[in-house]
């Protein structure tokens, strides 16, 4: 079966900005050891009222390539079927969403928050990681913030954000990190890809954890989640997504892909009786796990056709209601503007 165009294009476009090419091949992964520490994630909530938030069109050269990425939400009873969502912010791809369940520096029980990979966003000449917030229930959004991360020792930027919030109130973001400097060329074919992950106490300014989460050939696009009494991080290679647990949330094993097609670019929502994992495949689509591992009921896609090329998903459940954030690369009409 073909892919659409816009599918394939929304699916790699981060990966494509740096000049990576993706293959999806059997994969072999390594994870670094560090120290260990047992923590809970907070539960994410979100009220469905919005107005978008207006990004300055000053970016660096050379991120066009998802500088037409716009962010979206969209709210359902169904977890396997949403309407058209409502725009969030321009220019902003990979979105992840944060609902803080605790008062903490980083925000107050029931702020929510979205990280995205930000093309205007000039820190390190590449594009990076920013955050908007919302206060009221998301009536108003702030300006987009740029993140940093000290210690990052990988030399491209930080991108496709995960993120969590530990009980003790501490934000930790997961995050794939390229070893090479936009521009620099494409990786080589079968090369290792790492996750990384670093924890802040305001949201903003992270500190890189010691070692790296998960190593993959060709991975990008980590979601990790809690389920249970342990983590898991659904990753993408090319269009198929893989899995790897923890007991920690920071030394991770891989399962490897899922058989279950439900395309790249994962997202994961947790719930009492099992996780829906969903990817980019002829728009979103969903499949069900009773343990997070094993997966099946394959849907088609979970948002009405003629929306755009969608992808990139990331969920939460708040009361009776599942919050969808979501990606759209529209045709492109923006024009990059140099700094």
């Amino acid at each position: 079966m073909s892919i659409p165009k816009s599918i394939l294009f929304t699916s790699f476009g981060v990966a494509l900005t740096l000049g990576v090419i993706f293959l999806v091949k059997t994969m072999t992964s390594t994870s670094s050891e560090t120290e260990t520490e047992t923590e809970t994630a907070i539960s994410e909530t979100i009220t469905p009222t919005m107005v978008p938030s207006t990004p300055t069109m000053t970016q660096n050269a050379g991120s066009a390539g998802i500088l037409d990425h716009d962010t979206y939400i969209s709210f359902s009873n169904d977890p396997t079927s949403f309407p058209t969502g409502t725009l969030v912010t321009e220019s902003a791809s990979v979105p992840d969403l944060l609902i803080c369940g605790v008062d903490s520096s980083a925000c107050k029980k029931g702020e929510f928050l979205i990280y995205f990979v930000d093309p205007l966003n000039e820190m390190d000449s590449m594009e990076g990681i920013s955050f908007i917030r919302s206060t009221d229930s998301g009536k108003t959004w702030s300006d987009r913030e740029p993140i940093s991360v000290i210690g990052k020792v990988n030399k491209g930027p930080a991108v496709d954000p995960s993120v969590v919030q530990l009980s003790d109130g501490t934000v930790r973001m997961y995050y794939y990190g390229p070893d090479k400097p936009f521009g620099s060329g494409p990786v080589i074919e079968g090369e290792e890809h790492l996750v990384y992950s670093a924890t802040s106490l305001d949201g903003a300014t992270f500190t890189a954890d010691a070692g790296t989460r998960l190593s993959v050939e060709n991975l990008t696009d980590p979601e990790v989640i809690s389920f249970g009494s342990q983590w898991i991080m659904y990753y993408s290679v090319g269009m198929s997504s893989g899995v790897a647990v923890s007991d920690d949330g920071l030394l991770f094993s891989d399962k490897g892909i899922i058989p279950l097609a439900t395309g790249g670019v994962p997202g994961a929502l947790a719930v009492d009786d099992g996780v829906y994992m969903y990817g980019c495949k002829q728009g979103i689509t969903s499949a069900f796990s009773s343990d997070g591992i094993t997966f099946s009921n394959l849907t088609k896609s979970i948002l009405p056709p003629g929306t755009g090329g969608f992808c990139d998903p990331a969920l939460a459940e708040f009361e009776n209601e599942i919050v969808l954030v979501y990606k759209i690369a529209p045709p492109k009409t923006k024009t990059p503007v140099a700094p």
